[in-house]
């Protein structure tokens, strides 16, 4: 089958692509290497900023649905023990934490649903190579 583009990698950034180049009407695969869902301590946290993206994909109900805690800020902690806090402004509102599965699952949900995405991205590919790819002139 023909795929107008091919992502590589079905975490946050991958899935996000994918369900932005689905909306704009491209054909999309992702293949990822992982098998979902996978536990990982990176990407357990959202800024204030991600909301309006999140809308954007449609997935900012589901990320809201899953009740994640919601920090009003950061700290940054050294082996040494220095920290650093910083808070967003009262205007950006707050973050998004939970866990990483849940995210990649609203993600990649996002990527597979919606008009008129329902078709164009029929799987993530787990576990196995995507193939060949040929580009075209």
């Amino acid at each position: 089958m023909t795929r107008d583009v091919v992502v590589v990698g079905g975490g946050p950034a991958g899935a996000s692509t994918a369900a932005f180049l689905a909306r704009l009407g491209r054909n999309v695969l992702v293949c990822e290497a992982a098998r979902f869902p996978r536990e990982k301590i990176c990407g357990e946290f959202l800024p204030p900023s991600v909301a309006p993206r999140l809308e954007r994909l449609g997935a900012l109900r589901d990320v809201e649905a899953l009740a994640p805690r919601r920090p009003i800020g950061m700290a940054v902690v050294a082996p040494g023990g220095a920290r650093v806090l910083g808070r967003f402004g009262a205007e950006a509102g707050p973050g998004y934490a939970l866990r990483r599965p849940d995210l990649d699952a609203v993600l990649l949900r996002a990527a597979r649903r919606g008009s008129p995405m329902s078709r164009r991205i029929p799987a993530v590919v787990t576990s196995s190579p995507c193939g060949r790819a040929q580009g075209r002139p």
